[in-house]
């Protein structure tokens, strides 16, 4: 396995490319396929959208790639998910503390990650756990109160909804269609 993080810094970049596409185009020129990785990162990318998966800095995103040959195969599964659905963290209080909340990884906050994909739909909304799956879990732990169970299935419930409108073109920084 291969971090990002050591893809991006093997080979100098050029000025106007993001690491995104800095480390699509070294993974391409090693022989992924562009395509497949764009894809796969897309799919990452949403998913940590959803479950706010805020710490996907570039050494929690990584290519496989052959131990004898060094060929680069493929991205590596989703890893390393433990900080999301806001552990460890404050729930925002609003949409605007939301969209302003940083995270690691190619953008400096999920609204910029977010419109860093090209295909909105490579994830289907509807295959993705309920808010009540969410709860169950949640109930498990006694420590964790049923107020703070319900903001985070809110927050998950909205996050769905953005990326609902995401697909449909909206502009995941717009505010209005954000506030329920």
């Amino acid at each position: 396995m291969l971090s990002a993080w050591s893809v991006v810094t093997s080979e100098k970049i050029d000025s106007n490319t993001s690491y995104y596409e800095h480390f699509i185009n070294i993974c391409g020129n090693h022989g992924i396929n562009k395509d497949q990785l764009r894809h796969d990162l897309e799919y990452q990318v949403m998913v940590d959208y959803i479950l706010t998966g805020y710490d996907r800095h570039l050494n929690n995103v990584s290519i496989l790639r052959d131990a004898d040959s060094l060929k680069f195969l493929r991205m590596a599964p989703i890893y390393d998910s433990g900080d999301c659905l806001f552990a460890n963290r404050e729930l925002p209080r609003n949409v605007k503390e939301l969209q302003k909340m940083e995270i690691s990884g190619f953008a400096k906050t999920e609204s910029k990650l977010l419109k860093l994909v090209t295909d909105p739909y490579v994830i289907d909304l509807t295959k993705l756990p309920s808010a009540q799956f969410i709860r169950d879990l949640y109930a498990k732990d006694e420590f964790i109160s049923d107020r703070f169970t319900d903001r985070i299935c809110e927050w998950y419930e909205r996050k769905i909804d953005i990326c609902r409108n995401v697909q449909i073109g909206r502009d995941p920084e717009r505010r209005m269609y954000l506030v329920k």
